[in-house]
């Protein structure tokens, strides 16, 4: 009798051990199952520091064909290490946040044909150089100081909804020195919220389509953002809720049209984008509880073709054709240009010292 009673405790025992594993199983299913909200949470006077790094690597072909054949090429490596500051000035009786940022300190260091080039935005002060060139704003003239300054220092102010839409900006439009065709009116007015309009559940996704501005294109690039809420969890320090988000896109573009500003030639010319396909791919965290952005990590990959007749006397100018060469005037050189880049950007918010 000692084996029967033995053999009832082991199958006692056992199936024991089966209910508390289902019930385990039932509990992890309804936590994935379990949807939850991302929303921000604006709190006034909250500030923060935004620290962004980040790296790319790649190569650039140029090459003319003319009466005689030249070919460029170039290593492309840029790293950055910026910080900025987020304030919340107001918030709406909706949630609505009225939000400033401000440029703290940029720091760039790169290869460009051949030529170490560096940038450093400390305290009101800005140094650039490549190869033996060198600018410092200190030593410009004040008026001009001041004027390049309030371009680059100037706090740029926005309104963003909970749900990570912006309805009205102010200051963004200086960045078309760097993308000519970036109007923030209509690039936000047609941004939708990027948050998803309902609670999610682990694995659900949303998608967002996003008209970005390229540099290397007139007109804006449709791009389709695709997100997913990978997971969740407890955070061990604080005990918030952590959501855990992907992110992934691809973009196409072919025998598109456009204005565009070739390397080594100051002015723009009208090109021809024969091909190019950009993919980001990345996650992020997000704050459930506090209702507040704590990471971001991306890496993005780059590759187009473009190409451009460019009349012989430009090239003449800029020094890229002896002026010697025979030919007819108003002839044109075709010019290729092959890019290929990778890269990785990392965001991380922290809290302002003393905040």
């Amino acid at each position: 009798m000692p084996n029967a009673n033995y053999n009832r405790l082991l199958t006692a025992t056992m199936a024991g051990a089966i209910l508390a594993l289902l019930q385990l199983v039932c509990v992890l299913a309804g936590e994935a199952n379990q949807k939850v909200s991302l929303r921000i949470n604006f709190k006034q006077g909250k500030e923060r520091i935004i620290h962004v790094k980040t790296s790319i690597v790649g190569q650039m072909q140029l090459v003319m064909n003319g009466a005689g054949r030249r070919t460029i090429e170039s290593d492309i490596v840029v790293n950055g290490d910026s910080r900025f500051t987020e304030t919340v000035k107001l918030v709406g009786a909706d949630g609505e946040g009225l939000i400033e940022l401000k440029v703290r300190e940029i720091k760039l260091d790169g290869i460009m044909f051949g030529q170490k080039a560096t940038m450093m935005v400390d305290e009101g002060r800005i140094v650039f150089g490549i190869g033996d060139f060198k600018v410092d704003t200190n030593a410009l003239p004040e008026e001009q100081r001041k004027r390049i300054h309030r371009l680059l220092f100037g706090p740029l102010m926005f309104t963003m909804q909970p749900n990570g839409k912006v309805t009205s900006s102010v200051g963004f439009e200086r960045l078309q020195f760097i993308i000519p065709n970036f109007d923030p009116q209509q690039f936000f007015a047609n941004m939708p919220p990027l948050l998803p309009d309902e609670p999610v559940a682990v694995g659900e996704t949303w998608e967002r389509r996003v008209d970005m501005p390229i540099v290397i294109i007139e007109r804006l690039l449709p791009v389709n953002f695709v997100f997913k809420l990978e997971s969740t969890h407890a955070d061990e320090a604080t005990n918030h809720q952590i959501a855990n988000i992907s992110v992934s896109s691809k973009a196409e573009v072919q025998d598109v049209e456009t204005l565009t500003q070739l390397p080594q030639v100051r002015k723009p010319v009208k090109a021809r984008i024969d091909s190019g396909m950009f993919t980001i791919e990345g996650e992020g965290q997000f704050d459930i509880t506090d209702g507040t952005i704590i990471q971001v990590e991306l890496k993005f990959d780059a590759n187009f073709k473009q190409s451009a007749d460019v009349p012989k006397e430009l090239l003449q100018e800029e020094g890229l054709i002896e002026k010697e060469q025979k030919g007819e005037k108003g002839e044109n050189v075709t010019m290729s240009v092959e890019v290929k880049i990778a890269g990785s950007m990392q965001v991380l918010w922290g809290t302002a010292v003393g905040k």
